[in-house]
């Protein structure tokens, strides 16, 4: 499990402020931690004692701990992380170069768990996904919602509806993956201003001519999910396929058949990436489906009422995540408002 903040929230440094159980970001990271901890546990007690055991290993990285990761993969970006002033987008370089070095699932702090993630459940994403077309999809029976043995989850993170993109609140990854080098390489791309020049013809021609981002013209897009979106589109099929390949064999595993079936009957970006999908528990197509009427408003009991605490992260049929738990900044609900 993986987070980032200016400072270690769970073991501050010398001059940082203490270690704080009123903070309820701090709350919110313990229990993701422990959430998932008694999540594999659970799945543990039900596997073969042969089976290797899954523990939680947390990797809480300061800003400090952040220019180590980012100088071993992309020594560019160090000074641009050093002089960004904006916390989102130092996360944004962070994790990109974090879940390079090590895979693994990043939270940000503030992303509330609701129930811990089972890619087995994931939909194969469509070929252009899209939030409100996965919401009247659901329950149709001919699509292929079941991965195969051949497939392998290496990228996951979540689209969004009001972000135009990805909302990488949560991002999981294994290591050395070939859309998160791009992604960097982008980063520093979208720094210099030469994102136009660098991006491959078909992504410009597929914004339909559309603004190409920057930092001094970010266009409403930050950094990480716009990298990250243009990365994962521009990544061939063959990288993929090539990637999960070395991948198995590091770990002395055959992918199968190659020679009859190189890409499987879906492509292989689909086939080895799963996303989850962002949107408000208030929208009215979600309304009118009549969807998660159970997980609660988190403003519920609240006299103020803050639009961006009922965001909600789904996957199939089932809630994961509140994209922002109360008392964090777009969500600013505390006790003594009601």
């Amino acid at each position: 499990l993986i987070f980032t903040y200016k400072y270690n929230l769970l073991d501050p440094a010398v001059g940082d402020p203490p270690f704080d159980l009123d903070d309820p970001l701090t709350l919110n990271v313990l229990k993701t931690i422990e959430t998932y901890q008694n999540y594999w546990d659970a799945k543990d007690a039900k596997a073969p004692k042969e089976q290797p055991k899954e523990e939680v290993v947390v990797s809480f990285l300061s800003d400090a701990d952040c220019l180590e990761a980012i100088a071993k993969v992309e020594p560019l970006l160090v000074k641009r992380f050093y002089t960004e002033r904006k916390g989102t987008f130092k996360a944004d370089i962070c994790r990109a170069a974090e879940l390079y070095l090590h895979g693994g699932y990043y939270f940000d702090i503030d992303i509330s768990v609701i129930e811990p993630l089972n890619f087995d459940a994931l939909d194969i994403p469509s070929a252009t996904p899209d939030v409100l077309a996965q919401l009247r999809t659901m329950n149709m029976k001919n699509l292929r919602t079941t991965p195969s043995p051949d497939d392998i989850v290496t990228l996951s993170t979540v689209y969004s509806t009001h972000q135009g993109g990805f909302f990488q609140g949560f991002t999981a990854a294994t290591p050395r993956h070939p859309v998160l080098k791009r992604s960097l390489g982008y980063m520093d791309a979208y720094y210099e201003g030469t994102l136009t020049q660098t991006l491959p013809q078909h992504i410009i021609e597929e914004s339909h001519n559309a603004v190409v981002p920057s930092r001094t013209k970010p266009q409403g897009m930050g950094v990480g999910p716009y990298t990250l979106s243009v990365a994962y589109r521009s990544t061939t099929h063959e990288e993929w396929e090539e990637y999960v390949r070395n991948m198995m064999k590091d770990h002395g595993y055959s992918s199968g058949n190659e020679e009859e079936k190189p890409y499987g009957e879906v492509p292989a970006k689909r086939r080895y990436a799963r996303f989850l999908y962002e949107i408000s528990l208030e929208d009215e197509e979600v309304k009118r489906l009549g969807l998660w009427a159970d997980v609660p408003l988190q403003d519920a009991e609240y006299q103020r009422k803050v639009k961006w605490c009922n965001y909600v992260c789904f996957g199939g049929q089932q809630v994961y995540f509140y994209s922002r738990v109360p008392g964090s900044k777009v969500c600013p609900l505390e006790k003594n408002f009601f």
